[in-house]
């Protein structure tokens, strides 16, 4: 068993590091490969920037940005509305309502990141080493189709597609998941949840 990090440009540095305890924790081998220019090759990152200028139109270089997501959302009684923060070469910052078009650009930036990961990458390993590709489904994600096709969906086998999201926490309880990983907010590691501190350029 072996396990292989994917980060790129936006990713959260977090992932690396609880990517790599987890590794550790299993015992296992752990390599690393950027997938950045992959992403460049479609014009992720210029689309992306894009919509920012589109968004801000008076925005002046050099700038951070970033897209946010309020926290809590299954314990509030909020909307589920993406926000997109500026931080201005002055410190300054401010923060605009995404909707429709403007948002889009999420979507399929996951769906090629994901595929990015999976269809090209985890299957370039997996064959050079004689290897099958894990998924990380669960019951409900299954269910509810809640995966990229030919991304996260695209593995040889889905060891916990027949446990429900509970289930899963307790198995990794049981198995020793560092309690960090366990408690962690589930995102896709490049957009935000407000209160974090992390921005692209």
């Amino acid at each position: 068993m072996s396990g292989l990090l994917l980060p790129e440009r936006d990713s959260n540095p977090l992932s690396r590091v609880y990517g790599r305890t987890m590794a550790e924790s299993l015992g296992i081998e752990c390599s690393e490969v950027n997938i950045t220019p992959v992403l460049e090759s479609f014009g992720v990152y210029e689309k992306r920037d894009a919509v920012v200028r589109k968004i801000f139109p008076d925005l002046e270089p050099p700038y951070k940005f970033r897209l946010v997501l309020p926290q809590n959302l299954l314990d509030t009684d909020r909307l589920n509305i993406y926000h997109i923060e500026i931080l201005n070469a002055d410190g300054t910052n401010e923060a605009r309502t995404a909707f429709g078009r403007e948002t889009s650009w999420n979507s399929w930036r996951r769906t090629i990141s994901s595929r990015g990961r999976g269809m090209t990458q985890l299957y370039y390993e997996a064959e050079r080493r004689y290897r099958v590709v894990c998924g990380t489904t669960n019951r409900p994600e299954a269910i509810q189709g809640f995966f990229v096709k030919y991304g996260d969906g695209g593995v040889d086998i889905e060891p916990i597609a027949p446990l429900y999201k509970n289930q899963v926490y307790q198995l990794g309880k049981f198995l020793g998941v560092p309690e960090e990983i366990i408690a962690r907010t589930p995102e896709p590691g490049y957009i935000q949840l407000r209160g974090e501190r992390r921005w692209s350029s």
